[in-house]
């Protein structure tokens, strides 16, 4: 078993591994748990929408700048 206590989602291998098993460079983590490393699609979509909905409330806040025309 590798040093490496953390779990990855492995894209060569197209599943969750522990360790440090696969080149850094085709997965992504670390994850705290094998579940979390199966769900990263999830949570990075989870994530994703709550920033693009946190951009469209300040794009929608008001400009509080003056007026550059007189």
């Amino acid at each position: 078993m590798p040093d490496d206590d953390s779990w990855y989602w492995c894209f060569t291998h197209d599943r969750p591994e522990h360790g440090n098993v696969c080149r850094a460079m085709d997965r992504f983590g670390p994850y705290p748990s094998e579940h979390a490393a199966r769900e990263w699609k999830e949570s990075r979509d989870a994530r994703e929408e709550k920033w693009e909905a946190e951009d469209e409330r300040w794009e929608a806040w008001p400009d509080d700048k003056p007026d550059d025309n007189p």
